[in-house]
């Protein structure tokens, strides 16, 4: 799926959060993010993700899944919201234990 590459590009934008098509509106409120390692590109296999939605000014990262979720992860998903979507509070949602566990980041 490499070539799809391209086919994605502008959907990569910092910008693009609204966008008007016609009669419709589109407002992105959710990401999915894929760990697919540092050579990866859209389209490989991928190791673990998470949804983040945005809601009220704040990022929600949640549904966290798949194996090998690093400081490294949590930081590069921290400088997404925070440089690409302008959001400063994040919100954590993991479950351990079957219990629900939150952890704000200001």
């Amino acid at each position: 799926m490499r070539e799809n590459q391209n086919a994605f590009q502008s959907l990569r934008t910092p910008e693009y959060k609204i966008v008007k098509i016609g009669e419709y509106i589109f407002e992105v409120k959710t990401v999915r993010a894929l760990k697919v390692g540092d050579d990866g590109v859209y389209g490989d296999p991928y190791d673990a993700m998470c949804y983040i939605d945005f809601i009220d000014g704040k990022a929600n990262v949640n549904s966290l899944c798949g194996v090998g979720f690093t400081k490294r992860c949590y930081m590069t998903i921290v400088k997404y919201i925070r440089d690409h979507r302008g959001v400063k509070e994040v919100i954590y949602k993991r479950v351990k234990n079957l219990k629900d566990k939150f952890k704000k980041v200001k």
